[in-house]
């Protein structure tokens, strides 16, 4: 009887053991450890799987390095299997992820934390040297959606710490820095925003230009639109804004200045070029300190968020990080341009006329990308620059604001109420933004030429009278004498406020006859005895 009992108290101690060799005993590592150890006795003919469940418990229950060493001993003097699977067992274990198994690899790694972010956003690109991603509206719980996200390199590493951080094979900044590169090659389309179609995202839709039609039509947001900004305002075409447009008949005396702001300020909203002013993607606002200038850009700075602005001077476009500041902006502002530096011919025409050029990240590869900003820079004085070309004019809209603001004509709350009817302001910019395009140009106002040539020739009397005061003449018109040349110049001259007493009537002749040359294609002949260029003429109010 007593053998009896003896037995039954070996079963009954058996039955509170768990079944198979997962199970767990008690609530201390020791007791956890025995269970393990027992579990690895129990096994009569073990196969691996079972091994595999077993190590793979050991580590769910975060057993300390040593009882995980004696554990794979155990198994080894039971079972035989050698400790470098045993070893590599352990490693898949710790390197398994819920979702996606084991996870030893880039590779693999990558397929994983792809498929994560392409559960959560709708499309997904590398360009530019960031990742960009797009969430439908509704989609998850984001402010942010409805256009193209930037997602740079320190949100992917911050994103695999975040999903895959506990994961042995991801510790590592070496190993992130491999999985990020294999997801960015899996995403990579370098011209993936070179054909974005022109047009402003906002929160009812995707307001672009149809050339076909010659207007402006509202699509639902999609991310074959491409856009890299939203702005929470809804597309009201009825909408007014009469305290913004007080505000800029005070700013600026000359009606046509006016308009100018507006047709450029409305194609950069849309994204849209005149056709004849393909290249023409900078504004810049001259005028006296307390002039406007700033509420100007201030205004702008409403309307396009701030994601989207950058602040890059034209005098820092040669610097390949600064270059880089510009990619996937909409809008580059620089509060104060300064004359006391130049502004390079070359760097100009290739940022201002979206031409693809190589910018870097700071610790990150060279990338080549197309810069689509669009730029408005303010300045008391007119800046300089190196180039001489006629083509430079073609890059930039220069507006002057000539009078300078009386304390009883500054609204403190300007901006606050301006922010109020951006709809107003947002339909005003669109109807001048489909002037522009339906006429193919902006159309320039008077000072324009003049600010532009003081950039180019600063004081070269000669060369700004040229560009300002001659205009290419048709093969229908008898061109203009030397006379006239020379009277039109002291009358220039006299404005300028210079003494034009030693004035001659070859006062700036081969100068300005070069000019002739270079710019219009003027040619020399005589009529009646007097020289004259064919091919020219006196702009007017010359």
């Amino acid at each position: 009887m007593e053998k009896s009992s003896d037995h039954d108290d070996d079963d009954a101690e058996r039955d509170k053991r768990p079944e198979g060799p997962i199970g767990e005993r008690g609530e201390t590592p020791a007791g956890r450890l025995e269970a393990l150890v027992d579990a690895v006795l129990g096994l009569t003919s073990p196969k691996l799987h079972e091994l595999q469940a077993i190590i793979a418990l050991g580590e769910e229950q975060k057993l300390v390095p040593g009882a995980m060493a004696y554990l794979k001993q155990v198994i080894f003097d039971t079972t035989g299997v050698a400790m470098s699977v045993l070893n590599q067992v352990h490693r898949d274990c710790r390197n398994t992820d819920a979702d996606h198994g084991v996870l030893h690899c880039v590779a693999l790694l990558a397929e994983s934390a792809l498929a994560r972010l392409k559960e959560a956003y709708s499309a997904l690109v590398f360009s530019e040297g960031n990742i960009w991603l797009y969430a439908e509206d509704g989609e998850g719980d984001r402010s942010k959606t409805g256009f193209y996200e930037r997602f740079d390199m320190r949100d992917l590493d911050r994103f695999l710490l975040q999903e895959y951080g506990k994961l042995p094979s991801l510790e590592s900044k070496s190993r992130r820095a491999e999985v990020s590169r294999r997801i960015t090659s899996m995403l990579h389309d370098p011209k993936f925003f070179d054909d974005a179609p022109n047009g402003m995202n906002l929160v009812n839709g995707f307001v672009t230009y149809d050339a076909a039609e010659r207007g402006v039509k509202l699509l639902p947001a999609s991310p074959e639109h491409r856009s890299r900004s939203r702005l929470p305002v809804k597309y009201d075409p009825e909408a007014k804004a009469p305290v913004f447009m007080a505000g800029l008949a005070r700013t600026f005396s000359d009606p046509a200045a006016i308009e100018a702001f507006r047709e450029f300020g409305g194609c950069m909203l849309l994204a849209a070029t005149p056709g004849l002013d393909d290249a023409r993607h900078a504004m810049l606002l001259v005028g006296p300190r307390k002039g406007g200038k700033s509420s100007l850009l201030e205004v702008f700075r409403l309307l396009v968020p701030d994601y989207a602005i950058s602040a890059v001077s034209p005098t820092a476009w040669g610097r390949d990080y600064d270059k880089a500041m510009l990619s996937g902006k909409t809008l580059n502002l620089v509060t104060e341009l300064g004359g006391n530096k130049l502004v390079s011919g070359s760097d100009a025409k290739s940022i201002i006329s979206f031409e693809v050029v190589k910018a870097r990240l700071p610790y990150q590869e060279p990338f080549f990308f197309r810069p689509t900003a669009w730029h408005i820079a303010a300045t008391n004085t007119v800046p300089k620059t190196d180039d001489e070309d006629p083509a430079f004019e073609r890059r930039f809209l220069a507006l002057r604001l000539d009078r300078t603001l009386q304390p009883d004509e500054v609204d403190p709350l300007y901006l606050a109420k301006v922010k109020c009817e951006l709809a107003g302001v947002i339909a005003w910019f669109v109807e001048g933004a489909v002037r522009a395009m339906r006429r193919g140009c902006f159309e320039l106002p008077q000072g324009h030429a003049e600010i532009i040539a003081e950039m180019q020739y600063g004081d070269d009397l000669y060369a700004r009278f040229a560009i300002t005061m001659l205009q290419k003449a048709t093969d229908t018109e008898s061109g203009v004498s030397t006379k006239a040349i020379n009277a039109a110049l002291t009358r220039f001259a006299q404005r300028e406020g210079r003494a034009t007493d030693g004035f001659t009537p070859t006062t700036g002749a081969r100068r300005i006859a070069s000019l002739a040359r270079t710019l219009y294609g003027a040619k020399p002949y005589q009529l009646a005895g007097v020289p004259h260029y064919r091919g020219l003429r006196l702009a007017p109010g010359a």
